[in-house]
């Protein structure tokens, strides 16, 4: 057979697996769902804002720095760390300098935007995002880079207590996680990372804003 007729014969079973709807092949599968779903999917991501210094007893800042929770904001296809946390909501929230007067955003209380993590902020060798398919799958590289007490870093990971960034409140000599509520948009954390770039974060209150793909339209294989 030339390779003109190959070619041809090619194009024809391709075309009658897409009259079909239901390419029984895995490839095939795969490659459809990939095509379909994942070229133009986004995730969620942070990045470092705020650095560790001794002015901030060592902690630091991931943030939203742009981001989108609701249709994420970085291509699925792209491979970057997995934003994790180390031991989270253990460590009581330490004096950290972050006492703004203004906030791009809604809520009333500036505090809902400065929240303490409790624990260490680390990052993952990098993977593409279309490979998180579920918060367990990016949960579990986070516990095999960093132990059991790792978990993979959520959109609301960030605790806080009522106007506890001041200015004239320290809410840090009293803190109490049983008070504490989450907050969005930036966390707070020992850093374990000098990662500059953007990070996978999990967001739950918003899963359009994931790379995992929707239920009805899974990765094949997953």
């Amino acid at each position: 057979m030339s390779t003109g007729k190959l070619v041809v014969l090619t194009c024809l079973l391709l075309a009658l697996a897409s009259t079909n709807n239901a390419p029984s092949n895995p490839a095939l599968q795969f490659f459809s769902d990939y095509r379909q779903s994942m070229a133009f999917k986004r995730g969620l991501t942070f990045r470092a804002t705020i650095w560790p210094t001794e002015q901030n007893n060592f902690v630091g800042r991931m943030s939203c720095n742009g981001c989108d929770p609701q249709n994420g904001d970085t291509p699925c296809t792209q491979k970057l760390p997995v934003t994790c946390i180390i031991h989270p909501k253990v460590l009581a929230r330490p004096y950290y300098g972050y006492y703004p007067d203004f906030t791009p955003y809604s809520n009333p209380d500036q505090s809902f935007y400065e929240g303490w993590t409790g624990g260490i902020i680390a990052v993952t060798d990098p993977v593409r995002g279309l490979e998180i398919t579920s918060y367990a799958v990016g949960d579990n590289l986070c516990k095999a880079a960093f132990g059991s007490r790792a978990k993979f870093a959520q959109f609301t990971d960030g605790w806080y207590m009522s106007n506890m960034n001041g200015p004239n409140l320290r809410i840090e000599k009293t803190w109490d996680w049983g008070k504490a509520v989450a907050g969005e948009y930036n966390f707070w954390g020992y850093f374990n990372h000098n990662y500059v770039g953007k990070s996978w974060v999990w967001t739950q209150t918003t899963p359009t804003g994931n790379c995992a793909l929707p239920a009805s339209n899974p990765i094949a294989g997953n």
